[in-house]
């Protein structure tokens, strides 16, 4: 008899366990998960990729077929402006000068000549002599470009900067128009990245943009988009705009051309606005809606969203600051 007691009261227990469980269970916070709109500033930025380039390079040529006597520079040094920075061999520019000196003397006999002459009477009088006159003119003319071109045979510094490339060594052959040196100032950079055309409408000039050298991975320099051209390119089957980007040397940075660089620009910007996590709304077609709870129950209403940025949404109309939207 003990025993059944003993199993009915052990059966109790278990039910009133069961029943308290149930209750616990049933009585849990049942709450919906929400999120609170909220006022903030979201910007819609860009990444890219480009390469650094001076800003004020220059390839100085040589001004005649010659060869190079002396190279006393190297890249990396930095001269002053007037500085030498390659002697040509002199024997062409000389030779030259000497046959414009020939052309003149010949020149200015012929016109002593006329000059000694009767005056002209005849119109072909006349013109043989103002011929004979701009043939000295002509000559003279050709001597100073001759004697310019020597001068230009000791190849200068043109303003203080910096030794980029040397072209050429001593005793090499070079034509007119070679490439001898590039020289630059280090201190003034340009990033040539592209833009592709989708995001072109959002950029304009004077958009902030932030660069980080892919050798300076923790250094950050602030800039902006100095210009966008206005003509298309194609590169990989995309078509992109490019943009120059300006920006100085910082002094602890060895910052040298051909750099590659990330760039982040900032393409539009709004200030003070109601946001809204992304994924706490829902798109069906065109229209977009939200769960907004109110006094304890879910009020669907459709909203209006703008720019998106760093997972937040610009709420632009259907919300009001402080509403808790329900998350789905």
């Amino acid at each position: 008899m003990n025993k059944w007691i003993l199993i009915a009261g052990g059966a109790v227990i278990v039910v009133i366990v069961v029943i308290i469980g149930a209750i616990a269970w049933l009585s849990q916070d049942t709450r919906e998960e929400t999120v609170e709109v909220s006022r903030g500033d979201i910007d819609v930025t860009i990444e890219s990729v480009g390469t650094v380039s001076m800003r004020d390079s220059v390839q100085l040529v040589s001004p005649a077929t010659t060869e190079v006597d002396v190279v006393p520079v190297i890249p990396g040094d930095e001269v002053q402006e007037g500085d030498v920075l390659m002697q040509l061999n002199r024997q062409p520019f000389d030779e030259a000068i000497e046959a414009a000196r020939e052309i003149l003397e010949q020149a200015e006999t012929n016109l002593s000549l006329l000059n000694q002459a009767d005056q002209p009477v005849t119109a072909e009088e006349i013109a043989e002599r103002v011929a004979a006159q701009q043939q000295v003119e002509d000559a003279e003319e050709a001597l100073s470009e001759a004697e310019s071109m020597r001068a230009r045979s000791l190849v200068l510094a043109p303003f203080d900067g910096t030794v980029i490339h040397v072209s050429v060594t001593e005793g090499d052959p070079v034509g007119e128009g070679s490439e001898l040196v590039q020289f630059a100032e280090l201190d003034e950079f340009e990033l040539n990245a592209n833009i592709d055309e989708v995001d072109l409408p959002l950029i304009s000039v004077g958009a902030d943009a932030r660069i980080v050298l892919e050798a300076f991975p923790d250094r950050e320099i602030e800039s902006e988009i100095h210009s966008i051209a206005r003509r298309a390119e194609t590169v990989g089957g995309t078509t992109v705009f490019p943009a120059t980007i300006r920006f100085d040397g910082i002094e602890d940075l060895l910052i040298l051309p051909g750099m590659n660089a990330e760039v982040e620009i900032t393409a539009e910007v709004r200030r003070d606005v109601l946001l809204l996590p992304e994924g706490s709304f829902q798109t069906v077609g065109r229209r977009t809606f939200v769960d907004v709870l109110v006094d304890g129950k879910i009020e669907e209403r459709e909203i209006r969203t703008g720019i998106r940025s760093g997972g937040m949404v610009e709420i632009a109309d259907g919300l009001e600051e402080g509403d808790e939207v329900v998350l789905p």
